[in-house]
């Protein structure tokens, strides 16, 4: 944890929430279907800085265990799967699944 600690005000800086588990950290982004498109977008500056701040600290963001899942209130409009806006992670696009792993205690 002391490793990280400092990572937390990266994150926030975003408008971007977070989880750390051991060695995971499951970002989250609260938004509005007509905010779809600046969650995206802060979300990806998010990964990019976590991902340089990781590299300065002699840590490796394991891109083989991204995860992309869009939820919604059940109010909200369904959007699952390539129904809905990908993330690029520097050259490399994610696409949105059907369900993940969540990381919940």
């Amino acid at each position: 944890m002391l490793y990280t600690a400092d990572l937390e005000g990266h994150v926030a800086e975003h408008g971007v929430n977070f989880h750390t588990f051991a060695d995971d950290m499951q970002l989250y982004v609260p938004c509005h279907h007509d905010e779809v498109t600046s969650a995206v977008l802060r979300r990806e500056n998010c990964i990019e800085e976590v991902s340089d701040w990781m590299s300065a600290n002699h840590f490796k963001l394991n891109v083989d265990k991204k995860e992309l899942l869009w939820a919604r209130s059940r109010h909200g409009p369904v959007m699952l799967g390539s129904a809905v806006p990908s993330m690029r992670l520097r050259t490399e696009m994610v696409v949105a699944s059907d369900q993940v792993r969540v990381l919940l205690a």
